[in-house]
């Protein structure tokens, strides 16, 4: 039987193909089809990374001291306090919390909302947000927002960005600050893999800090599209 063979009738062209080879083609097509659809989601996903005069700043900064301050001078005491959150609500036993923290408001927070063997991921931003200073923004609509993204079981989020109007803003330890259109916010330029929106919550503030505001309000030129 040959491989591919056509008759030829008075207005009619009959293609005869064999199966093998008609499977083949058809995954030959369908590759072709998705590394296209991939190529442009790439064109389309570009992100932007800054490299203002001082983006050595942020080198060193973990994605949730960027989310909740973005303040170089401030990296060591947002972390500490962060961490220390973290360590409560996995139950571990730390006495001198209140000694060692700098807001009093957070041994508030674990008394009364956080420190739950079952608090939600909502629970969870909402907390992040009083407590880092942030006034709660509007509901729906909020040009602000801050994000997190929790794997199962997670009492804190493992990565953390925030939105501005129409951009998404992260950084990671040891990588530069990065921005891409907001979609959703559900796609941090930092994180190699489109994060699934069950995973994802976030909490509308009313501003930004005052360093997180000098990026967004960043010049064009202090950008550069990341290839």
């Amino acid at each position: 039987m040959p491989f591919i063979g056509w008759s030829r009738n008075d207005a009619v062209t009959v293609i005869t193909v064999d199966p093998l080879v008609a499977e083949y083609l058809f995954h030959t097509i369908l590759i072709v089809r998705i590394a296209a659809h991939s190529q442009a989601r790439i064109l389309l996903m570009a992100n932007d990374m800054y490299i203002g005069a001082n983006s050595g700043n942020y080198s060193a900064m973990a994605c949730h001291v960027f989310a909740l301050s973005a303040d170089p001078a401030a990296m060591t005491t947002t972390h500490n306090t962060y961490t220390l959150l973290g360590d409560y609500m996995a139950g571990l036993e730390i006495p001198d919390f209140a000694a060692n923290n700098p807001n009093p408001r957070w041994r508030t927070a674990i008394e009364n909302a956080v420190y739950e063997e079952e608090a939600s991921p909502q629970e969870v931003m909402n907390r992040l947000r009083e407590e880092f200073g942030f006034n709660a923004g509007p509901a729906n609509r909020a040009p602000f927002k801050l994000w997190g993204l929790f794997g199962a079981g997670q009492y804190l989020p493992e990565h953390m960005w925030f939105t501005a109007y129409d951009k998404i803003y992260d950084t990671m330890p040891n990588s530069p600050v990065r921005r891409a259109s907001n979609m959703n916010g559900l796609n941090p330029p930092s994180e190699t893999y489109k994060q699934a929106p069950t995973m994802c919550f976030s909490t509308p503030i009313q501003a930004l800090t005052g360093h997180q505001l000098q990026i967004v309000q960043a010049k064009s030129y202090e950008w550069r599209v990341e290839r």
